[in-house]
């Protein structure tokens, strides 16, 4: 049984290790650089990254510790649970409301 990778999308592509790797250009670099990883995850346009390092590095700097309701990104899971709390639970903003330290 024959398979054809044409109908499969670029990155799904196998390829050797003589085939050289994909490459996008850039904005401010109209030459293509080699494009390992990309991120489609929101809130940026897609972006290509040269590597695995380069992608968890953004991975870590942009989606990681992100809220659902504002789309705001903090440096860690402490940060983060303390945003939800101050700035988006309702009994917080009652407790304020009422004049409570919260």
């Amino acid at each position: 049984m024959a398979t054809t990778t044409t109908s499969l999308p670029a990155s799904k592509i196998p390829r050797t290790s003589t085939s050289p790797p994909p490459t996008t250009p850039s904005a401010s670099n109209p030459t293509p650089t080699p494009t390992t990883m990309q991120c489609f995850l929101p809130p940026h346009a897609p972006l290509a990254l040269p590597s695995y390092a380069a992608y968890d590095v953004h991975y870590a700097q942009a989606h990681a510790n992100r809220c659902l309701e504002c789309g705001r990104n903090l440096p860690s899971a402490w940060w983060l649970e303390l945003h939800i709390a101050e700035n988006h639970d309702p009994l917080v903003g009652v407790r304020r409301g009422r004049g409570e330290k919260v």
